[in-house]
């Protein structure tokens, strides 16, 4: 039992020495977080209905993004309307039905005003969208003393979007 004692002893001792003369070396500095978050992978999906008395074809788009708020497109009688939800639990939070969106560098539309939850855009706004890449959109918090902002990727909606404003040629 001795010699189990001397050696276990033994072995702890030569750890710490060893510790002591060959330090673990530091581990790598972690990497700096970019100042613009990396733009969320978005799921994108289409409904369409076509109305049975009119014949007229309704084309709602959707966007999830990873953190749950939704950029939808809803077409129908020759309007294009833009809309954004925000995903639980932020949406008790949210500060009216305002907000901004702006896809890749081109100027930043602007519905922080907007009375209706669906503002209507032209045609040619609407195929910005279709062809960008990236949106980004501001909505306001807390009273509309503070905006936040979340992105969207437009990669997996381009074939979508361009479908639903198609029903408008």
């Amino acid at each position: 039992m001795k010699e189990f004692f001397f050696i276990l002893a033994f072995t702890i001792f030569m750890a710490v020495v060893l510790a002591i003369i060959y330090p673990m070396p530091p581990s790598p500095a972690q990497p700096a977080v970019p100042a613009v978050p990396a733009v969320p992978v978005v799921d994108w999906y289409i409904s369409m209905s076509t109305d049975a008395m009119t014949d007229a074809v309704t084309a709602y788009v959707a966007g999830q993004n990873e953190e749950g708020h939704k950029f939808t497109l809803l077409v129908h009688a020759g309007r294009v309307s833009v809309g954004f939800e925000l995903g639980s639990p932020l949406a008790s939070k949210r500060s009216g039905t305002g907000f901004m969106y702006r896809v890749d560098d081109h100027k930043a539309a602007d519905f922080s005003d907007s009375s209706t939850s669906l503002p209507y855009i032209a045609l040619d706004e609407a195929m910005v969208i279709a062809n960008g890449k990236n949106l980004l959109v501001r909505y306001y918090v807390n009273g509309g003393d503070n905006h936040r902002d979340t992105a969207f990727t437009l990669d997996g909606g381009n074939a979508v979007l361009s479908k639903a404003l198609g029903i408008l040629e």
